[in-house]
């Protein structure tokens, strides 16, 4: 089938046609990725199918729901606390502090590069001392769509007073 030949379908069959090519897809191994985008741009081209387009998004949720999902794994707290004995041993303490924080309190490498010394909160400084530091995260990737104002909780016994005699002063 051509191009043209496609959009001068009607649009149950348009939506029918690529639902089959979903489905021959997902067999032969091909990425949901592809055929979502695929679905979007003739859903570019013809705007007008947009809400018509059932079946094509039945197989892309379908699909997704099949594909195991497999997350990035993190970095091993071996290889983790190596980086933070090569940072020391060679005067990197605010990298060893940084490397600790962004393991720790689970951080996105882009909220770790935006973060300044006022976005932490030192045991000395909260109302209730303890051995716990807290990280404002100005503006987290998810502030857009969850809460404004976010924040992280690290209570590491030996980050926490690393971190607290580094950054006492300033």
């Amino acid at each position: 089938m051509q191009v043209v030949e496609y959009f001068l379908q009607r649009v149950e069959d348009a939506d029918q046609t690529l639902a089959d090519y979903g489905q021959m897809a997902y067999d032969t191994g091909l990425s949901l990725h592809d055929f979502s985008e695929t679905v979007n741009s003739v859903l570019d081209v013809q705007r007008s199918w947009r809400r018509f387009f059932q079946k094509s998004w039945d197989v892309a949720r379908s699909w997704k729901r099949l594909a195991p999902a497999h997350s990035h794994l993190p970095v091993p707290v071996v290889v983790l606390l190596a980086m933070q004995s090569v940072a020391a041993l060679w005067g990197w303490h605010d990298l060893c502090a940084c490397l600790g924080l962004a393991f720790l309190g689970l951080l996105r490498p882009g909220e770790l590069l935006q973060l300044a010394r006022r976005d932490l909160v030192l045991p000395a400084q909260a109302l209730h001392p303890e051995d716990r530091l807290y990280i404002n995260i100005p503006r987290s990737k998810t502030s857009s769509r969850g809460a404004r104002h976010q924040h992280v909780r690290v209570d590491d016994a030996t980050l926490v007073p690393f971190i607290s005699a580094l950054y006492a002063s300033s």
